[in-house]
């Protein structure tokens, strides 16, 4: 009997007549940050959606906790899911938008409301995902005048609030500056032991730096998956994103860039 929290088994996705998703198959250990990278269009966002429940599978299972007939109700608070871009159409402050999250649950992480409506209240023993993410100074403004990156972290701490098992979060860093990538990367590690994080990076070195495990995923098959030496020492990711990489042995690991296409070989 394994121990993975989450499974996708052989999941087909088929979407407007074309196929998404071929026989993918991916685990999700407890604690463990799994990054998934790929090629645009290779089919990482619907893997997501999947996993979370978002989006419906044509063929194949989707196991949590070691159950497959999970109501949503049960699947979102085991899944809190983070879409590419978090355009909240409630006219909340930031404060109100992680005390809604923390509604969806009930586990180690959140805010609750105060009494006046004005400031949140840290619930005793549950982690500050306001200070985790750099927003107690942006508590009191509407979630619509946020710019990209300062939305981005406060889709993190709503995602988090609600105490999922598991962080299904879709390029949570694209819109970051370098600083508070680094720091939404380091967080997605401290939280180890509460909960498991499988998140879309494009960015090769920030996955292998981050992550326990990478799974690559091409035309809509997941095609590799193992540690970050595994992945990074063979030929799959050129093979995958179709360019050569030169590397070099950094203080932080091996650090990659591209150095050829066949537009430019």
């Amino acid at each position: 009997m394994n121990s993975y929290l989450a499974e996708l088994q052989d999941v087909s996705v088929r979407i407007g007549g074309k196929q998404i998703l071929h026989d993918a198959s991916i685990y999700v250990k407890p604690g463990e940050v799994l990054a998934i990278v790929g090629p645009n269009g290779a089919g990482k966002s619907t893997l997501l959606k999947v996993l979370a429940g978002v989006l419906a599978h044509e063929t194949g299972r989707v196991v949590l906790n070691g159950q497959d007939d999970l109501s949503r109700q049960d699947r979102a608070e085991a899944v809190a899911y983070l879409p590419q871009e978090f355009r909240p159409h409630w006219d909340y402050k930031v404060a109100d938008l992680v005390a809604m999250g923390r509604y969806r649950g009930s586990s180690l992480f959140g805010y609750q409301k105060s009494p006046d409506g004005n400031a949140p209240q840290r619930l005793d023993g549950r982690i500050d995902v306001m200070e985790m993410f750099d927003l107690a100074e942006l508590k009191h403004r509407n979630v619509k005048t946020l710019s990209g990156g300062e939305r981005a972290r406060a889709g993190l701490a709503w995602a988090l609030a609600g105490g999922a098992a598991i962080l299904a979060a879709d390029e949570p860093i694209a819109a970051l500056d370098p600083s508070h990538q680094l720091h939404t990367l380091s967080a997605f590690q401290t939280l180890r032991q509460h909960l498991s994080t499988v998140v879309v990076l494009h960015d090769i070195n920030l996955a292998a730096r981050f992550a326990d495990r990478i799974a690559v995923v091409s035309a809509g098959r997941v095609v590799a998956c193992g540690s970050a030496e595994e992945i990074t020492s063979g030929t799959v990711l050129e093979d995958v994103f179709k360019v050569r990489f030169g590397r070099m042995q950094a203080e932080d690991g091996l650090v990659l860039w591209p150095t050829c296409s066949p537009i430019n070989c």
